[in-house]
Parts: structure tokens; C-alpha cells; sequence
């Protein structure tokens, strides 16, 4: 059945994309954990119903062309937190420092200069530079103020050298120190911030910046301090 023509804004396409999002999990989450309905416990069968008749709605509302766009975009936007938690997860488990740090947070924020006189294809070329130049192994993505909408990158990074963080030119880098804890908390932590936005723009090119590292994780050859010139 082929539902009525409903075309999606950019603005409510990351929101549909969540509500599918959570359709498809509950749905898959139920049918590896039971055979059979019957198996199941009222309150999980109620809750499946409920998954499978909600996304039948949204198919009705969206039509078929609009909704197997979003089944799509919604494949993509996993494949991508699921490459984004494997890049973090290392980064995460890279080699202790001596001084018991692995990794550093980094926020990347735009004077209005940068903001108003440089295209937004240049300023996160800009971070990609600068990642390219000073990390050994990074991933970062565009995120934007809940209050101002201003544009600004995070990223978690790994340095094996003292880095000058002046060396920013656009506005100001932040760098906090990933303190060693429970890496499934500091992974879900981190994939949540930088994938906040993995899917804006997701009918074009990936907001996701990644290092092509191979890096070898190893003890590093010098003792540093990443706060150093921050």
C-alpha cells in the first residue's frame, strides 16, 4: 500500500530518522530474543505491536518512495555510528601515557571573522588540517549551539608530542584530558557527541572527519603534557 506523498524537510529529516531509528530496534531487539510471540511477555509483545504498527503509520504518511529513502538514510546513519565507535574505541584503548592519560577532547570554535568571511567547506578543512598536522589518529564532526546555532567541531584525538595549541588561528581549541575510567561509558559519551550529527546533510557527504591512521599503538617516546600552551 502506497501512502500519501509527504516530502521531508532537512529539518524534520534527523528527527523521523530517530523515530524510525527506534521502530527498527525494538522490532529487531524482539524478534533475535524470541522464536515465537507466544514466548514473549505481555509487556514486550505490547511494546513490539506497538513498534511494528508505528512504522506501518509512518510508511502511510511518508508514501513508499519517501520512506524506503529514509530506511536508507537510517542503514547509512548506523553504519556510520558503528564505524565512529570503532574509530573512538581505539583511540580509547590507545597506549597509556605516562602521566595515566589516552586520549584528549577537543572543541574547535570560529572568531565571527571565520564564521562570517570563510566558507564552511574551508573551516572544516581548516580542522582537518590542523588534526592532520598535530594528531596521530582522530575523529571529529561538525556540531552547532543549542542556544545560537554557532558552528563548531569536536573531535577525540590522540597526540604522541607536545602540541601548541595557539597554533589555531580561527578561534579558540579547547583540549580537555580524557581521564582514565570505564571505556563503555567514555565510548558512549563520546559517540553520542560526535554523532549527534552524523546524518546532517547525510544525502551528501559524510559530516564525519576520520584519520587515515594505521597507527600501531605502542608506549610513547616522551612524556607530555597536553594542557601544555592551552
Amino acid at each position: 500500500m502506497k501512502g500519501v506523498k509527504h516530502n521531508v524537510k532537512p529539518n524534520e529529516q534527523l528527527d523521523l530518522l530517530k523515530i524510525l531509528g527506534q521502530f527498527n530496534r525494538t522490532i529487531s531487539i524482539f524478534e533475535k530474543k524470541y522464536d515465537n510471540i507466544e514466548d514473549a511477555p505481555p509487556r514486550e509483545v505490547a511494546q513490539y505491536s506497538t513498534a511494528l504498527e508505528q512504522r506501518f503509520i509512518l510508511f502511510q504518511e511518508l508514501g513508499d518512495e519517501e520512506f524506503h529513502n529514509l530506511e536508507r538514510l537510517n542503514q547509512n546513519r548506523y553504519q556510520r555510528i558503528k564505524r565512529l565507535q570503532h574509530r573512538i574505541s581505539k583511540i580509547l584503548r590507545g597506549f597509556p601515557m605516562e602521566d595515566g592519560s589516552t586520549a584528549v577532547f577537543l572543541t574547535f570554535t570560529f572568531d565571527d571573522d571565520a564564521l562570517h568571511n570563510v566558507q564552511a567547506k574551508y573551516r572544516r578543512n581548516a580542522v582537518t588540517r590542523w588534526l592532520k598536522e598535530h594528531s596521530v589518529d582522530y575523529v571529529a564532526n561538525i556540531d552547532f549551539g543549542k542556544v545560537n546555532g554557532r558552528e563548531h567541531f569536536h573531535a577525540v584525538a590522540y597526540f604522541d608530542s607536545v602540541q601548541d595549541l595557539t597554533s589555531w588561528k580561527y578561534g579558540a581549541l579547547n583540549c580537555k584530558k580524557v581521564p582514565p575510567t570505564d571505556e563503555g561509558k567514555a565510548l558512549s559519551k563520546y559517540v553520542a557527541k560526535l554523532g549527534a550529527h552524523a546524518v546532517k546533510d547525510s544525502t551528501k557527504r559524510s559530516a564525519l572527519i576520520y584519520s587515515r591512521s594505521n597507527h600501531e599503538y605502542g608506549k610513547p617516546k616522551e612524556k607530555y603534557n597536553p594542557y601544555e600552551n592551552a
